[in-house]
């Protein structure tokens, strides 16, 4: 075998190579990606008393001013979907069923509402210190209760 045959069969060994070392991190990955978008909770069922539990700390609950109505939504949407889809933080589809749920409790006029509030979230969480901390406090305390209730 002459030596340009060498080289071309050497050239084609690392790209066999390529494949393989991208097809076991491809793998490792996705197994990765799979246990990160896994959602705490599964059953719709909890969502009103989840509702009931964030009125209780959040301090936008039950005023009447446009800004804060945002902000109690923003951050309880936020939250139902850190528990119950996080891969949507991420860019990822809603939970089915979940959207339509959403609006009923929150008393939107249209889902769509849902998903025309979910794009900015991590960005309002990574921007504003006032969200970040709305959502630190309510998660904190809806994560505890949902624990000493045997729901995670």
């Amino acid at each position: 075998m002459n030596e340009l045959n060498l080289q071309t069969v050497d050239k084609i060994f690392n790209q066999i190579n390529g494949i393989i070392t991208t097809k076991e991190e491809l793998r490792r990955l996705q197994g990765e990606y799979h246990s990160l978008t896994l959602p705490m909770l599964h059953n719709a069922e909890h969502l009103p008393q989840i509702l009931q539990w964030y009125e209780e700390v959040s301090p936008d609950a039950g005023l009447n001013s446009r800004d804060a109505k945002a902000m109690y939504s923003q951050c309880f949407i936020f939250i139902v979907t850190m528990l119950y889809s996080p891969s949507t933080l991420a860019g990822g589809k809603l939970s089915l069923g979940l959207r339509s749920k959403l609006s009923q409790m929150l008393n939107f006029k249209s889902p769509t509402s849902i998903s025309n509030i979910i794009p900015n979230l991590m960005f309002l969480y990574k921007s504003y210190k006032s969200f970040k901390n709305r959502v630190d406090t309510a998660f904190d305390y809806i994560f505890n209760k949902l624990k000493s209730q045997n729901l995670l």
